[in-house]
């Protein structure tokens, strides 16, 4: 009985990640603390596990409402290698996808931020 339930909820987790996937290319995050906690040794806190997240043309998927109550930034990346700050919106709460306006195309840095903790990665966006 044990190895029958095993085997499903095996199954359940391949089909809820196939279905993420299937939703674009894969992006990995980083993550990070935008003020880090010191611990008792003096030692920043280590920052949160990386994330993914799939973009399928100007929609990014992310899965079980990760990034609710968040605010996307989009940052454009110049040909010297500079970056300039584009696009801010507020994603709600409940949200599993959001959709970037068509008029941004090309690559960017992406980062979802709330008052202590950041996600950041490069994306290319409509291409």
């Amino acid at each position: 009985m044990k190895k029958v339930i095993l085997i499903i909820l095996t199954f359940l987790s391949i089909m809820s990640q196939t279905s993420f996937a299937d939703n674009g290319e894969a992006i990995e995050l980083q993550s990070g603390y935008n003020n880090p906690i010191l611990v008792g040794n003096g030692v920043p806190k280590s920052p949160k596990k990386k994330v993914t997240i799939y973009i399928d043309g100007h929609t990014i998927y992310f899965e079980n409402n990760m990034f609710e109550n968040y605010f996307l930034t989009l940052f454009k990346v110049e040909q010297n290698g500079d970056t300039s700050l584009v696009y801010s919106d507020y994603i709600p709460a409940g949200a599993t996808y959001y959709k970037i306006p068509d008029a941004f195309i090309g690559e960017y840095i992406i980062k979802f931020s709330d008052d202590s903790i950041y996600y950041t990665g490069e994306i290319e966006i409509g291409v």
